[in-house]
């Protein structure tokens, strides 16, 4: 039996063709292929890569995938570090999880649809979900391509903190007051 791995990144390659075999996986980002071969249970994943024609038989799969960039800003568009950004399938699993950075991003690779022998399955709508200390925004999106959205609607995060010390000079203002 043999397995294999390979994993190629190219935004150049034309009239590319790939076959996989046995068990092998393999993997392809930013790749353009003119035609992909599966056999037995192999497996091949185009990650931002596209493929003008497939070959798929017995067994084998081959998984379209793209990227989803994710931008979290407060009500005021301010970038939101460090949210917590997640993708759930429509059956509500985790499809992946990331934290943005500080410029407020998260790049998620999420999976379009497989194609085997019987037929294309489409994922379907993603639920994207933001979260910030005890705020949570939602999204839905279905991934046909990379894409771009924004989660906005998070409160400011200029003016929490802010409250938070006004009202805490207020009650240290009222206890000296009251106490005396």
């Amino acid at each position: 039996m043999f397995v294999g791995f390979l994993l190629l990144q190219s935004t150049t390659s034309f009239n590319f063709r790939v076959s996989s075999y046995d068990n092998s996986i393999l993997y392809f980002y930013n790749s353009i292929i003119f035609r992909t071969r599966s056999y037995e249970d192999s497996e091949i994943w185009l990650v931002n890569s596209t493929c003008s024609t497939y070959n798929i038989n017995d067994q084998s799969k081959v998984h379209i995938s793209w990227y989803l960039d994710v931008h979290v800003v407060d009500s005021n568009g301010i970038d939101v570090p460090l949210a917590n950004v997640t993708a759930t399938y429509p059956n509500a699993t985790l499809a992946d999880s990331k934290l943005t950075d500080a410029n407020g991003w998260a790049r998620l690779t999420l999976m379009e649809k497989i194609i085997n022998a019987t037929g294309t399955y489409p994922v379907g709508n993603y639920t994207i979900t933001a979260e910030y200390d005890t705020y949570q925004e939602q999204q839905s999106v279905e991934m046909t391509e990379n894409k771009q959205i924004v989660i906005p609607e998070f409160p400011s995060l200029i003016i929490l903190p802010l409250f938070m010390i006004i009202t805490l000079l207020a009650v240290i203002v009222y206890r000296r007051k009251y106490s005396l």
